[in-house]
């Protein structure tokens, strides 16, 4: 650095040094307190390029997966979600092919303290549910492995939070 006039003058480099760290820290903060974005920080931890977007992939294959990995999809736990009765009702968000469909039932069993209701996340819909099974198994492992770095760690219990 240099001095013109009692200012200082810094270089364009470190101008820009600082601006990403500061963008860096700043998509950081804001990524891991947006509760929206569970999924997405079990898979994604630092800011880099993502393979699958080296991928030769059609625009909207590489749309679909950038949906699923952000949680822009029409999955009960993000369409449960609409509405301000259905906000605060987590039966909204219940996989509608491994749950009963019984409303009543369900909104019986909501109220009593250890209800542990299905929930069709991106978890369930990667692990277990019958409903994507074909999905899952049209799903490479390396396109797996492409998509999500730390996949193995998905597929551990005790990554999985509610």
């Amino acid at each position: 650095m240099s001095q013109l006039k009692g200012h200082q003058v810094h270089a364009p480099s470190r101008i820009r040094e600082v601006m990403r760290s500061q963008f860096r820290q700043q998509w950081d903060t804001e990524r891991v307190s947006n509760r929206k974005l569970t999924f997405y920080n079990t898979i994604k931890k630092s800011f880099s390029c993502e393979q699958y977007l080296c991928m030769n992939l059609s625009y909207g294959q590489s749309k679909k997966l950038a949906q699923f990995r952000t949680s822009s999809h029409q999955f009960n736990i993000e369409t449960g979600r609409h509405g301000a009765f259905k906000r605060n009702h987590i039966i909204h968000r219940i996989c509608d092919a491994c749950s009963t469909d019984e409303r009543e039932v369900l909104n019986n069993f909501s109220q009593l303290p250890f209800f542990d209701p299905i929930i069709e996340d991106e978890v369930h819909v990667l692990r277990t549910c019958s409903l994507y099974e074909e999905f899952r198994h049209r799903f490479s492992q390396t396109a797996k492995n492409c998509l999500f770095t730390n996949l193995e760690r998905l597929f551990t219990e005790d990554q999985i939070t509610s």
